[in-house]
Formats: structure tokens, C-alpha cells, sequence
């Protein structure tokens, strides 16, 4: 039987550094300087227990001029 890896392997930044970045970067992309800074975007949304406000920034990916975001985080069920 033939082994079969995976096509893309899964990596996740250390919690540490996202609480580093994240903010940085969430105001970053909110002013025009944004726009240099690549594909990404800032998703804003309810909490859905909570209801507190949240603002993420997440890689944005375009394939066939759709506009995709790939998320793992459990916020995504907000939508």
C-alpha cells in the first residue's frame, strides 16, 4: 500500500506572538498603508454568546475571482 502525505501541512503561529501582532496589524490594515501590507483583512463580528464586538485580521485568499477566508478559529460559527 502506497503512504500518502498530506498536500499542505497545517502550521499555527504561537498564541504569544498573534497577541503581539494582531493588533498591530488590525490597525494597520484600517488606514491606507493597509493596502501594502498584502492579503489580508479585518473581519469584524458579534460574539454570539456574548455579543461583544470583534475585530480579527485574517489572510484573504482569491481563486477564480472569488474571495475566500480559511478559518479554524470557533468564531467563525458568528456567521
Amino acid at each position: 500500500m502506497t503512504e500518502h502525505s498530506a498536500a499542505v501541512d497545517v502550521a499555527h503561529p504561537p498564541e504569544a506572538m498573534l497577541r503581539a501582532v494582531n493588533p498591530a496589524l488590525r490597525l494597520a490594515l484600517k488606514t491606507p498603508l493597509g493596502a501594502l501590507l498584502g492579503d489580508f483583512m479585518v473581519v469584524d463580528f458579534t460574539g454570539r454568546k456574548s455579543g461583544k464586538q470583534y475585530s480579527t485580521p485574517v489572510s484573504a485568499h482569491q481563486l477564480d475571482g472569488d474571495l475566500y477566508v480559511v478559518l479554524e478559529a470557533q468564531w467563525k460559527y458568528n456567521f
